[in-house]
């Protein structure tokens, strides 16, 4: 059972981080692409970090996508449970 507890804590912890990857944009400049997925997360994750990305030169929003993602799994133990939550991604460009 405490393996079970310690195994969600961190499903926890890494569902709530945010993610971001430098990538080059169409004009050649250099953007990021921030995804912030998990249950208990929405677009302000995103503009946080896009606001740590870029300090205080500001950014501006090239994109954003979002879409619902389930998943199932389930043991002999547990049973069969489900759940779903949004992948959300978004590109900016630092000021």
């Amino acid at each position: 059972m405490k393996g079970i507890v310690s195994l969600f804590v961190l499903v926890l912890l890494v569902g709530c981080a945010s993610s971001a990857k430098q990538v080059y944009l169409p004009n050649g400049n250099k953007g990021w692409a921030i995804s912030c997925s998990s249950h208990n997360s929405d677009w302000s994750d995103c503009a946080q970090k896009a606001g740590s990305l870029c300090q205080n030169r500001g950014y501006k929003v090239l994109g954003k996508d979002s879409e619902q993602v389930s998943s199932m799994g389930g043991s002999q133990q547990f049973g069969i449970y489900g759940s779903t939550s949004m992948k959300r991604t978004v590109m900016i460009e630092c000021k």
